[in-house]
């Protein structure tokens, strides 16, 4: 018994944490603000991003540093491309006016995509490390 309310109470946590990073996200497509920041550090994997390079940059808000991390799936860029081309590049990025920490970087065509914003000319150069 007791090992079914332990089960049952790490799919509820589970269940919260993904239904906040949907609204998070939601949140974010709906109302957000725009800024540039700093690639700092590609890395690969990492504690449940098996598969991806996650990317971390940060930016600043009124005199406020944020940090912020993006996941691009491995079969897309390798980390050593994303090492040698990405860091310490500036790129876009949205927020959300309400909750700057809550961010999301621009780099791949579909991110322009999923806000309804056209891919930039001045971004075009990305598209050579970018596998299809």
């Amino acid at each position: 018994m007791k090992n079914i309310i332990a089960i049952v109470v790490v799919i509820g946590f589970a269940s919260i944490w993904i239904i906040w990073g949907f609204w998070g996200k939601s949140k974010l497509n709906e109302n957000h603000s725009s800024q540039t920041g700093i690639i700092t550090k590609c890395t690969y994997g990492g504690k449940g991003n098996g598969g991806h390079i996650l990317v971390e940059y940060n930016y600043e808000l009124n005199g406020k540093k944020y940090i912020g991390t993006y996941s691009i799936l491995s079969s897309k860029i390798t980390q050593g491309d994303c090492e040698k081309a990405f860091v310490g590049k500036y790129f876009p990025l949205i927020y959300n006016p309400d909750n700057p920490a809550n961010s999301r970087m621009l780099i791949l065509p579909i991110d322009f995509d999923r806000i309804s914003l056209q891919f930039p000319d001045s971004l075009m150069w990305v598209l050579q490390y970018v596998k299809e």
